[in-house]
């Protein structure tokens, strides 16, 4: 079992902790950390692709805060419409936006590089400025229908027949989720079904006002006998 120094907050060493072998120890598998980072580059192009498809993706100009202000910052989200869940993208170097959305409950901010699919998805609007708008190649261009996969115990419970859990833009039809799961994976799929589940209403704290939820479109995806998709795997 590997071990590790632990410090104090100002460097002293406090003796030594050991890691878990279940979850430090066991051999490290390339194959499978390479689907991890392609499972969540196409999830993130498939969110922005989804809200973006909704008319949620918003663009300013610049921020252009000549000082931290709270007041500023719903000015701000007022004037652009934007309402509920807001997630902003902003550079870390930005500090007069960061911090005047900070006191915002309804606002999360992220740089560029923490952009991540989970966030974009439980957000009602996204908001970057021109300099952190994403671009990218053809490929970038076309949104994957497949975002990513869903964890949680009905999920796993599924695996014993076989049965993979994916979350898919809602867009997407039967035979695009088979060709994506294929391509990525490599494996062979005998079936897929999708399930639309509503997005649940919720009350936004700074308005008063009701919204819901994004609605989600789940997709459970059955391989070929012998064929398994590791990342699944614990």
């Amino acid at each position: 079992m590997a071990s590790v120094t632990m410090r104090t907050t100002n460097g002293t060493e406090a003796g030594a902790v050991e890691l878990d072998d279940a979850t430090f120890g066991i051999e490290p598998n390339t194959a499978v950390m390479h689907q991890v980072v392609t499972a969540q580059q196409l999830a993130l192009r498939s969110a922005l692709s989804d809200r973006a498809a909704e008319g949620n993706v918003v663009v300013v100009d610049a921020w252009g805060f000549a000082a931290p202000r709270t007041k500023d910052a719903v000015a701000a989200l007022v004037a652009l419409g934007v309402e509920g869940r807001v997630l902003v993208v902003a550079d870390r170097d930005d500090t007069n936006t960061w911090k005047s959305f900070a006191n915002l409950s309804e606002v999360h901010v992220l740089s560029p590089g923490e952009l991540n699919a989970y966030d974009v998805l439980v957000s009602d609007v996204v908001v970057f400025s021109r300099d952190t708008l994403p671009s990218g190649g053809p490929a970038a261009a076309v949104a994957p229908p497949v975002a990513g996969p869903m964890v949680s115990e009905k999920s796993y419970n599924l695996l014993e027949e076989n049965v993979y859990t994916f979350e898919v833009a809602r867009t997407a039809s039967k035979p695009e989720i088979r060709d994506a799961v294929e391509s990525i994976f490599d494996v062979s799929v005998l079936k897929v079904n999708t399930l639309n589940r509503d997005g649940k209403r919720r009350r936004n704290r700074r308005t008063g006002t009701w919204g819901s939820r994004p609605d989600v479109k789940r997709a459970y995806v059955t391989l070929a006998e012998g064929d398994t998709i590791e990342l699944f795997e614990v």
